[in-house]
């Protein structure tokens, strides 16, 4: 009845694919009976609901390490790319494939992923190149492929097996089906060059007590990843015989065994991470050998007294066969992990920990050695979390004294050099080069004209500050086409506000200098030698602007042209006019009677453009003051040099008005103050006017209205 009622919740939020792969997870669980239907039923709708809704959240607590994470929510057939500061630098639908599980970065750089039943090959252009199968009667397992320095290609898949386990273990199924796994490794052509069958090497009773081995159907292995150690051997994780197994590559023998209390072939002694009785891991994921020598792993710990999982690394003596724990990461309160997760220990020294499917809905913790969160990412559920330098450039140093670092490789090149002059504490320093615009880009003082589409980021441990000249070095064209580039630099990636440095070309190395104190984002941008454009009209804070109005500001004497942004947000961020190659210093515009604008203008000439004018906002009249047959003048006033200057316009309250008249250039020409009596009927008779023939605008002014308009003086 359970499963029947929860088959009816998830066809009500999913489309089919998603449906079996739910299906699928909950079948695999209960059958293990590993947690509850309630706890399992509540951490499924969190997930889906997360996935629906784009909700996961990022928490930055420190400077993590440089790159991209690589996350597929269960069943979202989706995959992302997230940056530092939580946002996606890439989110790609998969409607061609059922889903997207497990995505890592190869050695060579290619992206492979499972779907359906091969695993696939994409480059960082992400087309396909290339997909991959077992070779004969197997099932390709998604949890690992490796593609190998060779160009061979090693993967995990399954094997099904009927058997009569009746004579093995009592009660046993005379036809139970049992799954085993594989190892194959194709070689180019991808013919089979290495195969090893756990039929062939392992018992079916070598399973921890949790598996029930009178099932009708039994998974008697359950490989969830292979490595290949220093010496070509290869390492291999059995998640149900608590086991790491190491294998001869040449002849498939097994060279030794090692697991936690519940491993039955353990051929390790452990000198230490024992708790309640119970030693070592058990259930786990992601084992992988480091560079000292270690092995790293994601403990699931599932059949411990207390289950938690955790990220732990282990000093092995293969020799004397002993096992030291050195270094662990759990969580507190403990986060139990029933499925799936992994580990991944991050150039830098960092480690990145895939939370699986877990009590407490955490997706990935990156943290230091020493055990320092530098992020967390929780609402989403993933096999697999990866973080690495994909589709960047990134560059991590020793900083320790005084002197020149180059943030350079050859194949690495951030474009970045450091003259520190002085530094708190040692440690690393990273620069980290971005080819697209920061999020939230805004800026306190002038913004520039124009920015690159690149970011910067220079990262320090928290608590350290540093004097020193940060360089950066653009092509020579770009050099010599932008003098006026200038460094912008915010403490923090990803929020808060752009400031200028003061910032010099140096000639003789090539490069843009600046001074700096310490980690934080960084972009060049363009200043302009033009001085953004003043308006005359409306001015800023203006009510009771006519809502047929003429907009007019002062010429610039180097610009050609002008451009004309419109807007009901101070933002900008909905247009209602965006006009550019305007040659006039004024815009004539109908607007909405009762409508507060924002307006701004920005100069050009052949070589540069301004910077936007400031933002100026305005109210339009109010349609119960208007009579629209009389107070609109859309007619030109025509008048000649030396007589009369006299118009009548009716519908004004009484009081004391200000009339301003402007050449085209929007220079004040002449200035006089008049009274509208009580009739309402605002009378011009200025007499003997003394101005040069041509087009003049004329604006009204009252404490709650404004008028323009045109007028013509003849000769």
């Amino acid at each position: 009845m359970v499963i029947i009622s929860l088959e009816l919740l998830l066809k009500t939020k999913l489309n089919v694919v998603r449906y079996l792969l739910i299906k699928k997870l909950f079948l695999m669980i209960v059958m293990k009976q590993i947690i509850s239907i309630t706890l399992l039923i509540f951490l499924l709708i969190v997930n889906l609901n997360a996935v629906d809704n784009n909700s996961f959240n990022l928490t930055i607590k420190d400077n993590p390490s440089p790159g991209y994470i690589f996350m597929t929510p269960y069943l979202s057939q989706q995959f992302f790319l997230i940056d530092n500061t939580g946002e996606p630098v890439l989110m790609k639908k998969t409607e061609n494939f059922d889903d997207f599980i497990n995505p890592k970065l190869q050695p060579n750089g290619l992206l492979s992923f499972f779907s359906g039943t091969k695993y696939y090959v994409m480059n960082d252009n992400y087309e396909l190149v290339d997909s991959f199968s077992c070779v004969g009667d197997y099932e390709v397992d998604f949890h690992d492929l490796i593609l190998l320095p060779n160009g061979n290609t090693a993967m995990l898949g399954r094997e099904k097996r009927v058997m009569d386990l009746s004579k093995i273990v009592t009660d046993g199924q005379k036809n139970a089906n049992v799954i085993g796994s594989i190892i194959q490794e194709l070689d180019k052509n991808k013919n089979v060059v290495f195969h090893w069958s756990s039929f062939d090497h392992f018992q079916i009773t070598d399973v921890t007590p949790d598996v029930d081995l009178t099932q009708s159907g039994i998974i008697s292995c359950h490989m969830n990843s292979i490595f290949y150690d220093t010496d070509g051997n290869i390492i291999a994780s059995s998640r149900v015989l608590d086991e790491i197994t190491k294998i001869d590559r040449n002849t498939g023998n097994i060279i030794w065994r090692l697991g936690g209390k519940e491993c039955k072939n353990n051929q390790f002694r452990f000198l230490n991470d024992t708790i309640d009785g119970f030693y070592g891991f058990s259930h786990q994921h992601s084992v992988t050998r480091l560079s000292n020598g270690n092995l790293l792993l994601f403990d699931n710990g599932d059949i411990k007294p207390k289950p938690y999982s955790r990220a732990v690394e282990y000093k092995l003596d293969e020799t004397n066969k002993t096992i030291e724990k050195v270094w662990e990461y759990m969580e507190f309160p403990e986060v139990s992990t029933f499925s799936m997760g992994n580990v991944q220990r991050l150039k830098n020294g960092n480690t990145m920990i895939g939370w699986g499917i877990n009590t407490r809905n955490l997706t990935a913790t990156e943290v230091k050695p020493d055990g320092t969160k530098m992020l967390e990412i929780v609402g989403y559920q993933n096999y697999s979390v990866y973080k690495f330098i994909y589709k960047m450039n990134a560059v991590t140093l020793l900083a320790d004294k005084p002197g020149n670092y180059d943030f350079n490789l050859d194949t690495n090149k951030t474009n970045v050099k450091l003259a520190i002059n002085n530094l708190s504490g040692e440690g690393d320093i990273s620069v980290e080069k971005h080819y697209y615009q920061p999020h939230n880009l805004k800026f306190a003082g002038q913004e520039p004209v124009g920015i690159q589409g690149i970011r910067w980021v220079l990262s320090l441990d928290s608590g350290r500050s540093i004097d020193a000249v940060i360089k950066f070095f653009i092509s020579a064209k770009c050099a010599i086409d932008f003098i006026n580039y200038n460094v912008y630099y915010r403490p923090h990636e990803g929020t808060g506000d752009f400031i200028a440095l003061e910032t010099i070309y140096n000639n003789i190395e090539g490069c843009f200098e600046a001074n700096i104190g310490g980690s934080g984002e960084f972009i060049l941008g363009i200043l302009s030698s033009m001085i953004a454009p003043i308006a005359v009209f409306p001015p800023d804070s203006a009510k009771g602007v006519e809502i047929s109005t003429s907009f007019i500001w002062h010429p610039m004497s180097v610009s050609s042209e002008y451009r004309f942004q419109l807007s009901y947000y101070p933002d900008f961020s909905d247009l209602i006019k965006d006009s550019s190659n305007i040659i006039d210093t004024t815009l004539d515009l109908n607007l909405n009677y009762d409508t507060t604008y924002y307006w701004r203008v920005k100069a050009f000439n052949e070589v540069e453009q301004s910077p936007w004018s400031r933002t100026y906002m305005f109210v339009t009249e109010d349609a119960s003051f208007v009579d629209n047959e009389n107070k609109r003048n859309d007619k030109l006033f025509v008048f000649s040099n030396g007589g009369n200057l006299s118009f009548n316009l009716r519908n004004f309250r009484t009081g004391y008005y200000k009339l301003n008249l402007f050449d085209i250039t929007g220079n004040i020409v002449s200035e006089w103050n008049v009274y509208c009596n009580s009739n309402n009927n605002l009378n011009f008779n200025i007499h003997n006017i003394d101005i040069n023939p041509g087009i003049y605008l004329y604006r009204i002014l009252s404490v709650d209205c404004i008028i323009s308009g045109k007028i013509l003086i003849q000769k």
